[in-house]
Parts: structure tokens; C-alpha cells; sequence
């Protein structure tokens, strides 16, 4: 209730203890004539649960500039802050799991590369070993493709002349061709 505050410093009432100071220093700031002041912090409430405020202060100044009130006034943002913290909590796990389907697609790429060479090794039959080579080129092809989008900051762009550069390079390695692509 309002009687339970009026007239009293915030810090001896609601106030977070490791939040005492936070709040201190933002009224200095607005005693010095700076303002207005953004702050936020959490108060204990009555029950003894956290609740997040996001203040606006602002002072009244008398005839002589100096501070004769300060205004505060104070949003609960206690829902605002756990949605955040949920949308924090299901980014870090969607990253995770991007990591992970990452790494299995570059293994299981790189196993039907492999399976790819491994049987060309056996192939004497100069067209079908062509037919090999051209099926590792198309699966490296998609590695790579598939390498720059994780390593892109927007995955819906890709750098198509950093994409072909690499793919027109590692075309001429697989040939055994030589070359600046």
C-alpha cells in the first residue's frame, strides 16, 4: 500500500538488497540535474517474490534549478522478463540442435563421399568410374553448399562468388586439374 512507502527512502522497503545501489546511483545521476534517468532493477514484493520494474525518473526543479521532486514511475515487467528468458532458453536449445542435425548431415555426407571412393577403387570400366566421380563431385557439391549455410549469419542468403569460387576450386582438385578459382 501507498502509506507503506510514502515519505520513505525505496531501499528501506522493497527493495532488493543487491539492488540498493543500482538505484542510488540513479538518483544521483538525477540530483545532478540529469535527467531523465531509464533504470531497471527487481523489488521483493509483500509475498516475497521477485517482481522486474522498468523506471522513468525525472525531477521538478525550484526557481533556482535545483531539485525539488523527483518523479519515478515505475513498470511491472515481470512477465516480459520470464518470456524473454523462455525465448533465451528455446534459442540456446534450437542452436544446439542445429549444431547437431549439422554434424550428422556433414558425417553422413561425408560417409557416402567415402563409399563413393571406395567403390570407384574397384571400378575398371572407365565410364562408370566416371559415373562415381560425378556422384562424389554432386555430394561434395552439397557439403559445400550445405558448409556455407551453417556458416552464414542469414541462412536464407549464401555468398553465391564465395560458394562458386570453392565449388569451381574443389571441381579442379577432384579432375586433378590445377588453378586460381
Amino acid at each position: 500500500a501507498a502509506e507503506e512507502v510514502r515519505g520513505k527512502p525505496v531501499w528501506d522497503r522493497l527493495l532488493a538488497p543487491e539492488e540498493v545501489e543500482s538505484v542510488k546511483k540513479a538518483f544521483e545521476v538525477l540530483r545532478q540535474g540529469q535527467f531523465p534517468v531509464r533504470h531497471e532493477n527487481y523489488w521483493v514484493t509483500k509475498n516475497g517474490t521477485r517482481a522486474w520494474i522498468t523506471w522513468s525518473n525525472t525531477v521538478i526543479l525550484d526557481s533556482h534549478g535545483q531539485v525539488e521532486h523527483i518523479i519515478a514511475t515505475g513498470i511491472d515487467t515481470t512477465a516480459q522478463k520470464h518470456d524473454e528468458e523462455r525465448i533465451r532458453a528455446a534459442l540456446r536449445e534450437k542452436e544446439v540442435l542445429l549444431k547437431e542435425v549439422h554434424h550428422r548431415v556433414k558425417n553422413n555426407l561425408q560417409v557416402i563421399s567415402s563409399l563413393l571412393n571406395l567403390q570407384a577403387s574397384h571400378v575398371t570400366d572407365e565410364r562408370v568410374l566416371r559415373m562415381f566421380v560425378e556422384s562424389r563431385d554432386r555430394i561434395k557439391s552439397m557439403a559445400l553448399i550445405h558448409e556455407r549455410l551453417y556458416q552464414s549469419a542469414n541462412l536464407a542468403q549464401v555468398n553465391f562468388a564465395q560458394y562458386a569460387s570453392s565449388l569451381v576450386s574443389q571441381l579442379l582438385r577432384s579432375y586433378g586439374m590445377q588453378g586460381d578459382a
